[in-house]
Order: C-alpha cells, then structure tokens, then sequence
C-alpha cells in the first residue's frame, strides 16, 4: 500500500509532532507499506531536517499547493488597468488555504493530511482521502486568527463534513463539540485518541549556564500564545500567589518578542509587577533536548488553556516524569487524564484566584504531592504510537478498498 501524506501548514504546535510520530509508527509496523509526506517552504524544511535524521524512509517531497502564488507570474509584473483587475487579483491571490493538487490523488491507495485545517480537496477525489481534525477551537475562542480567516476555515470544515473523507478526531470532546457547531451526526466521525509519548532527543544538551533562575523551583508552561492559551489567568494567579518560584513559558511566539500579542503579554506581566528574566522566564520555541532538560528539573507543569483537541502533550510527558500538574478542568482534559488513569490538581481555568489558591496548596503540600506523582508513574496506562497508529491503518485498509467501516 502507498499512503501519501499532506501538509502545508507544519503547526509548529502538535502538528508536526502528530505527523512525525505516526509516519514513524505506521512505517516502523508496515515496512512493505510506502510512505511519502508533501509539503512546501518552511514547514517542508522542518520536516526534511526531522525526516533525514530519523527516518530516511520516509519521503519528503517538495511540492506546493495548486494556485499557489509561487507558480504564477509576480505581481509587479501584472498589469492594473481599473478596479476590477484588482478586485479579482485580490480574490485570485489573497487566499486562506492550501488546495491540494489534483495529480497527488494519482498514483497512491490514501491521502492522508495529518492536520485538515486549512487544507482543501477537491470534492470529486475525497474519497481516497482520510483527513485528522484534531480540534474546533478557532470556531468558539479568541486565537488571534482574523475573521475573514475564521470563516474562510468554516467553509473548509464544512466542505470536508460534505465530503467523502474518511474524518478521524482524537477526542469525544473534539466530537461533541463539532457536531454542536456543524450539526452534523456522531457517526459522521471516528474517534482514535493519541499518544503523549515522546521519544526523548538523542542529543545531549544542558541548561544555558547563564540561566541563573534553573537553580530555581521553577514551573513551567508549555504552550503557544494564542488568547485560549490563557496567559493573563495564569500572569493574575501567579502574581497573587507571590511565592517567587521563577515561571518559565516555552512554546511558539513565547519569548514575548516580536508580535503584537507577545508585547501585549509582557506589557500585562509588567504591570502586575512580574519582572522578565527573574520571576517571568519567556523562553520561547525551544529544541526538543533543552525542553526535555526544562522538564526534568521543573517544580510543577501547568496548563492553562481554556480548550484542546485530544489532550496536552505537555502534561503527559509530565506525568511521565512524576512531576506534579495543575491542569485546567475542561472536558477533553478529564477525558485525557481519565484514559491515562492519573491524578493531576484540576483548577476553573476563568478563575485565576483558584489557581492562585491551587499554587499556594501545591506549595505547602509539595513533598506529599511530590510522592504521589512519582508513584503513579508505573500505573499510568500507556498509549503508544504504535497503538494510535494501529487503528488509523485499519481506517486506511478501509479507503483503500474503498469502502467506510460503520
């Protein structure tokens, strides 16, 4: 079987990590199977980078999408003879999402996007398509993105629901929530939760010398910036809490440095008194090595976020270390604690004074909390890649026959 996989976007976020990691699994269990990625630009890079140092078997093929301005004539070189010329190159070219090229349903048994958003098929070659939608979130939360955006998304989400994609989600919350909005039906889905797994970095690294503050009881989120994110809640609790302990941010855009939403947080910590570089630590997007450094010498994960798709992949490879973890209490976190069988200190993720109130518990309880953690280590139940990998093969036989499993 040839499975070709797209993606155009390369969310920095879990995006890339849900594709690296299921290619690497479904290749690792089928070797007579072939396997390709598409991409283009950066996200192509990182992914080749990714690819050649860890799987050479796997394709990486540079491709971009169809009627990307790349394969057409610059604009300065189109002539502008009235306004409707430049009404029509304003619709030709300001466009939202990748098409998929029509000669990429050739030759191979599935089409695989590991991340649907922003992508679109055509409807008449949909039905060799499976297609992972991890989560609705842009529909009903502040991220950042622009309305014309937003609605050019839910016209694809829509599309794909009309289609004959096979549509996977990784969680009943993601589920629930896209039928509530789409009204569309439950069968409409398969549900395959994921792995929180996480292979650590072959590369050896150490903390930054002149990181004075790891000397710290520090804790940690790991996140990107966008408004669910939740970062004021987390700022408020923490500089009511007022213990000291150094909170340190990794994630895309969280140095606080050079967009307007990361200026517009610092300029919020400042103001509540957090000082950068001491009490605030805004590291930013980090490599794999120095993360997994940060993580096995923090003093507590939180995670702050008002919403998720299939779960965090932070706070299981936190788990995974017996460090102890304030978690939002929303439903797709109960849901991912509940399968993995832990224990983590839940908090209303609107109401910063009962974080406030859960790091000041923490704080007075470490050493008992500590110990707990530690000794759920051995009786979380694991979900591996291979496992989550498993399940999206048997949707892929499906398609590939041609034929939905009800």
């Amino acid at each position: 079987m040839k499975i070709r996989a797209v993606d155009y976007m390369g969310n920095l976020g879990g995006g890339i990590r849900f594709a690296v990691e299921m290619l690497r699994a479904m290749a690792q269990l089928t070797p007579d199977h072939s396997y390709e990625l598409i991409s283009h630009g950066g996200p192509y890079k990182r992914y080749r980078e990714i690819f050649e140092n860890t799987a050479p078997n796997i394709k990486v093929i540079d491709l971009s999408p169809a009627g990307s301005w790349r394969n057409k004539r610059s604009l300065k070189n189109v002539p502008l003879p009235g306004k409707k010329i430049i009404k029509q190159l304003l619709g030709q070219y300001t466009k939202w999402h990748s098409d998929i090229p029509e000669n990429l349903f050739d030759h191979c048994d599935v089409l695989w996007l590991p991340w649907i958003h922003w992508h679109r098929v055509p409807a008449s070659r949909s039905s060799k398509v499976v297609a992972s939608l991890h989560d609705a979130i842009i529909f009903e939360y502040e991220t950042g993105i622009t309305p014309i955006r937003v609605e050019d998304e839910r016209a694809t989400i829509q599309q794909w629901l009309n289609s004959d994609a096979e549509i996977v989600v990784s969680s009943n919350a993601t589920s629930k929530t896209l039928i509530r909005l789409f009204g569309t039906e439950t069968s409409r889905f398969k549900v395959v939760p994921l792995s929180g797994e996480h292979a650590p970095s072959t590369r050896k690294a150490e903390l930054p010398s002149e990181w004075e503050w790891k000397k710290d009881k520090y804790l940690i989120y790991a996140a990107n910036i966008s408004p669910h994110k939740n970062h004021e809640v987390l700022f408020d609790a923490y500089a009511a809490w007022g213990e000291g302990n150094p909170l340190v941010l990794t994630g895309e855009d969280a140095d606080l440095q050079g967009t307007e939403r990361g200026l517009e947080l610092k300029r919020y910590a400042e103001a509540l008194g957090l000082t950068l570089q001491k009490s605030l630590i805004p590291l930013g997007y980090v490599p794999s090595e120095i993360y997994d450094c940060l993580l096995d010498n923090a003093w507590a994960m939180v995670m702050c976020s008002l919403a998720e798709g299939g779960g965090s992949f932070p706070v299981w490879e936190a788990m995974l270390r017996g460090l102890p973890v304030l978690c939002s209490d929303i439903p797709v976190m109960r849901e991912h604690i509940e399968r993995t069988r832990g224990e983590v200190i839940w908090f209303d993720p609107y109401d910063s004074s009962d974080l406030a109130g859960k790091l000041r518990y923490l704080n007075e309880n470490y050493e008992s909390i500590k110990i707990a953690a530690d000794k759920q280590v051995n009786r979380l139940k694991h979900r591996t890649w291979k496992d989550v990998a498993r399940e999206y093969l048997q949707i892929f036989d499906a398609r590939a026959q041609n034929k939905r499993e009800v």
